[in-house]
């Protein structure tokens, strides 16, 4: 399966998503930024475009006072989106999921209601809560079956390589900002992040330990999976837990870890936290 497309295979896909999805009648604005961290509401974006795409919906982004950027939203670290809805009457009563019950909330009732009246009157057909379900199965559920696009593409995963790389386009100031983190990274690993010689690895166990430490693979099953991967020793490493990075450490002492002071203290303070938490279970 090729994963390295061209600069020119990725323009003509843009031109051709561009072109069919504004050719779809049913249109959803779907918010980002709504609810989640950052990375889980980009990739649920990813798998909206293409959920989408193979249902025939025109996908249109909404922004509006999103929880990672409420200024300037998307556009706050990225280039602007090509079909962007940032209207409040489309952004108010868009979110994740329907919260309430009809027969005995009377507030939702309002809400649903509220929420219809605002999609007929905008011409939209569907916000966020109406298939993010759907999208969360779509997505989480691609494999090397390719689903109904009318781009076509080798399987489910090639398309998300190309509509991430098509939302992934940072602007000028978050590419000064980039730039200057590489550089540091480059004086701690002889230049290995500038050329992309480097294992990126998230091991997060924090903020939701009691459901995490549980779904988490043993991390020698991480660097299993890594041998087979990349021969490169350098690893940016995203780690909120501090036992698993003394760990790895200890026992990967070959590899170059880079964690940032930054995310080291977090991680540190995260432990504490934990920690008390157990002791105060306990008493």
């Amino acid at each position: 399966m090729q994963w390295n497309y061209t600069q020119v295979e990725q323009n003509e896909f843009e031109q051709e998503y561009k072109k069919i999805n504004d050719s779809f009648k049913d249109k959803l604005v779907y918010k980002i930024g709504d609810s989640a961290g950052f990375f889980s509401e980009f990739y649920c974006t990813i798998g909206a475009m293409a959920y989408c795409l193979a249902n025939k919906i025109k996908f249109c982004l909404n922004d509006t006072k999103a929880n990672f950027a409420p200024r300037n939203g998307f556009e706050e670290f990225f280039e602007p989106f090509y079909k962007t809805d940032r209207r409040s009457f489309v952004s108010k009563h868009n979110f994740r999921y329907w919260q309430g019950n009809w027969e005995e909330d009377e507030n939702y009732k309002s809400i649903v209601l509220r929420t219809r009246l605002r999609k007929f009157l905008s011409g939209t057909k569907y916000f966020t809560q109406d298939v993010f379900q759907k999208i969360f199965y779509f997505y989480s559920s691609a494999n090397a079956t390719p689903s109904n696009y009318p781009i076509k593409v080798e399987n489910d995963l090639v398309m998300f390589q190309f509509l991430t790389r098509m939302l992934w386009k940072l602007n000028k100031k978050t590419k000064e900002i980039e730039n200057e983190i590489l550089k540091k990274m480059d004086e701690k690993s002889g230049g290995s992040f500038t050329k992309g010689k480097f294992v990126a690895m998230q091991y997060r166990k924090g903020d939701k330990f009691e459901l995490e430490k549980k779904l988490s693979p043993p991390i020698d099953e991480y660097f299993k999976y890594i041998s087979k991967l990349s021969n490169s020793k350098d690893i940016l490493l995203l780690c909120d837990d501090l036992d698993a990075y003394e760990y790895m450490k200890e026992k990967y002492s070959d590899y170059n870890f880079i964690l940032s002071a930054s995310l080291l203290k977090t991680a540190i303070i995260i432990m504490i936290l934990i920690k008390l938490m157990m002791r105060l279970k306990r008493s």
